[in-house]
């Protein structure tokens, strides 16, 4: 019994030296995550239609991180859609098509707006099964200008 007793006691020095270690080795690339509400604004020189949006940052915490921050490679900064040679023009290219998700409204409505539209149809399909009660169904987020472009 006392051998027993010596071992786990070893082992949880182990243990807990390794956690020590990892953490001091961690420190240098700490990420600092806002928690509360982020404001999205457009980029300068943008001509700005509507109020800039009040985003949510720490409801969005079960969704991996590049779902958003796509090429964010897990630096000590996250990147936003208007970082520059990202989604930073200011208006749609009319010449190629192709690139019109440069165009940082439509990144930021692609993203956002297409998420919510999914998240609200799986909602409505689970519904409609029967496999889960409405008042259990996570909430889907707006889809509407005003619900997050609220008046000036």
């Amino acid at each position: 019994m006392k051998r027993v007793s010596v071992l786990v006691i070893c082992l949880a020095l182990v243990f807990a030296m390794g956690t020590v270690l990892d953490a001091v080795g961690s420190q240098e690339e700490e990420l600092c995550v806002p928690l509360g509400e982020l404001e999205l604004q457009a980029p300068d020189g943008a001509n700005v239609q509507r109020s800039s949006v009040m985003f949510p940052h720490g409801l969005h915490f079960n969704y991996s991180c590049q779902e958003c921050h796509h090429q964010w490679e897990g630096g000590v900064e996250g990147l936003n859609c208007t970082t520059s040679g990202c989604h930073d023009k200011v208006e749609t290219p009319r010449d190629n098509p192709d690139q019109k998700i440069l165009y940082f409204k439509e990144a930021y409505h692609e993203l956002c707006i297409g998420c919510h539209r999914d998240i609200k149809a799986e909602n409505r399909r689970l519904e409609m099964s029967g496999q889960i009660l409405k008042e259990k169904l996570p909430n889907s987020g707006p889809t509407g200008c005003t619900e997050c472009h609220p008046e000036w």
